[in-house]
């Protein structure tokens, strides 16, 4: 609800922000709290795994055993690391989505609430159906034009004037164009394999990515297993998966020389 400036006017008017409302904030927040925090334990976890295991004389060609709640995995430790240096790039994958449509969610949320106060019959497939079937541009234009206020592209150029946004190499100066490019990411992580394809190519062409490349932040993330600020999407590993027998309820992970 930010404020454009203007003496009369808000991007959006003015309303009571629930404990239901709330919750959507403290969601994006859990979320986004998570990636960092197992980011962070990813990195120096792996540094004293590296450092252990160094100490010991062991190197990448080790035998080792993971124990997962009474599940042995039986591999190498270099093997080990090549399977999980992804992780980082899988887990920044799922925290966009989710954060993504924790937005879609909550601005149903604003819609449904606006549309019973206007007296809807159907307030909860109507505000559905207002965010479906089109571009982000087009739903910002459904919104303002049924609940009577303006969300008109220069309304949006001045309430976010000065607001750096920018998805795949390409600099946007309205947030609706930020989200498309967002939507355009989710429907291929959601709905496709996940890699990139000529159309989005098309769409976005300083990207920078190629075509079939996989979906995933090139920036160096801490990865679970990928060592210190390791760059994710390194060859995954084959690694021998074997269940133990001991059917104990062990919920802690433990790496051991096998």
């Amino acid at each position: 609800m930010k404020d454009t400036g203007c003496d009369t006017m808000l991007l959006v008017p003015p309303q009571e922000c629930s404990q239901r409302r709330r919750e959507y904030f403290a969601r994006a927040n859990r979320i986004l709290g998570t990636y960092s925090v197992v980011s962070a334990y990813s990195h120096f976890g792996q540094q004293a795994v590296d450092a252990a295991m160094a100490k010991a004389g062991r190197g990448d060609d080790t035998p080792i055993r993971v124990d997962i709640g009474g599940h042995l995995w039986m591999t190498r430790f270099g093997a080990a690391k090549r399977m999980f240096a992804g992780a980082g790039a899988e887990l920044a994958n799922q925290c966009f989505l989710m954060t993504y449509g924790n937005f879609e969610a909550f601005l149903t949320d604003l819609i449904h609430d606006a549309l019973q106060a206007q007296g809807s019959g159907d307030p909860v497939h109507e505000s559905i159906g207002m965010m479906m079937g089109c571009s982000w541009e087009g739903k910002l234009d459904r919104i303002g034009k049924k609940l009577g206020f303006g969300l008109g592209k220069g309304i949006r150029a001045e309430g976010f004037a000065g607001v750096e946004m920018e998805i795949m190499g390409r600099r946007c100066d309205d947030p609706a164009h930020l989200l498309e490019g967002c939507a355009d990411l989710r429907h291929r992580l959601v709905h496709g394999s996940g890699c990139i394809d000529k159309a989005l190519l098309t769409r976005y062409p300083s990207s920078g990515r190629a075509e079939g490349e996989p979906i995933q932040p090139r920036t160096p993330l801490a990865c679970a297993g990928a060592g210190s600020r390791a760059v994710c999407g390194a060859p995954s590993g084959t690694p021998d998966w074997r269940r133990g027998t001991g059917g104990q309820d062990r919920p802690a992970i433990a790496v051991r020389p096998a």
